[in-house]
């Protein structure tokens, strides 16, 4: 029994982080953030995206490789996420995904770092 005026009694409980702020609200698929990546890089004509186009691959597969490399990339997992290892930049997307022993369907990456992403990619010119 608390006595009264402590301060397990004045504290309010605190909502989870995961429940205040949506899960959905924060991460986006990587196929979908190389994606869109690609294209902001290419309407802003950055140089990265030239380099991206030079590549065998396609693009937004080339942007998915690169961002497996610079950002934070995570595995949903049930309820939570865990960080899956970076690429390696000698590595082809294939070689990479298959390394990790996951599918490009199941990495996501959070917004704020794909907004990082490309403030990286326009200091590169």
């Amino acid at each position: 029994m608390a006595m009264l005026g402590s301060k397990v009694d004045s504290m309010p409980a605190k909502p989870a982080l995961k429940d205040a702020i949506g899960w959905r609200d924060r991460m986006v698929a990587l196929r979908d953030a190389a994606s869109d990546s690609y294209a902001k890089a290419k309407s802003e004509a950055l140089p990265i995206a030239v380099a991206a186009e030079r590549e065998s691959v396609s693009a937004a597969s080339w942007f998915a490789n690169s961002m497996l490399q610079v950002v934070p990339v995570y595995r949903r997992t049930g309820a939570s996420c865990e960080r899956v290892l970076t690429a390696r930049p000698s590595q082809s997307l294939e070689n990479s995904l298959s390394r990790l022993g996951v599918a490009l369907d199941e990495l996501y990456v959070r917004r704020r770092d794909v907004r990082a992403y490309l403030h990286w990619a326009r200091t590169l010119q």
